[in-house]
């Protein structure tokens, strides 16, 4: 049964439940709003990349809950540790190895065909909570279609996106946290020949 939620009073508790029946969810974060779905759900990561018109072949980063998580589905190295803990919680992506025995849980189109996923803890309470009441990696990528701008409200969010929602099979969540802050993307760096190499500027300068 397809549930599609958008209410004044919005609940992560209810966010969460559709995240979990493979739905996908629109939320807040701090660059701006997100479209997310439970990372190791194949068809559920189908979907956004369906919602958005995204091709298969760009992966999409993942919001984990803490460090341990992330150490939990890939290698980290004292260098990007010491990268975790000067920038999380916040807007900076990690682009780090997979562990081997992890890449069969993730969906396709998380983890890039080099083996590598993108990964960030985020600042902003609602995305926060999300992740922990789902107990896994969450997909976010910028709830826009895929050649539009990032949207800062939910008004912003259905110009682009509500067709494809009110057409979907499937349960969603519109997280209603109101405007947010227009803010830079996140950035994106990797470490790279001993050195942190940023593959795309944003909000934190390094």
């Amino acid at each position: 049964m397809t549930m599609n939620v958008n209410q004044k009073q919005s609940s992560t508790a209810q966010a969460v439940e559709v995240l979990k029946k493979g739905g996908v969810a629109v939320y807040p974060t701090e660059t701006a709003y997100g479209l997310g779905a439970d990372a190791a759900n194949a068809r559920a990561v189908e979907r956004i990349f369906e919602i958005k018109g995204r091709a298969p072949a760009k992966s999409v980063l993942l919001l984990m809950k803490d460090v341990s998580m992330v150490k939990r589905y890939a290698l980290v190295s004292a260098e990007e540790l010491s990268l975790m803990k000067t920038y999380w919680p916040g807007a900076l992506t990690i682009v780090l190895r997979v562990k081997p025995g992890m890449r069969p849980k993730l969906a396709q189109g998380v983890v890039a065909k080099d083996g590598s996923i993108a990964v960030r803890v985020s600042s902003n309470p609602v995305a926060s909570a999300l992740v922990k009441g789902l107990s896994k990696p969450l997909v976010s990528t910028s709830a826009n279609r895929a050649s539009g701008a990032n949207t800062y409200s939910v008004a912003g969010v259905k110009k682009q996106l509500g067709a494809s929602l009110r057409a979907a099979r499937f349960p969603y969540y519109i997280y209603d946290a109101g405007a947010i802050p227009r803010r830079k993307v996140s950035t994106i760096v990797r470490l790279h020949k001993g050195g942190v190499e940023v593959l795309r500027r944003g909000e934190i300068i390094l």
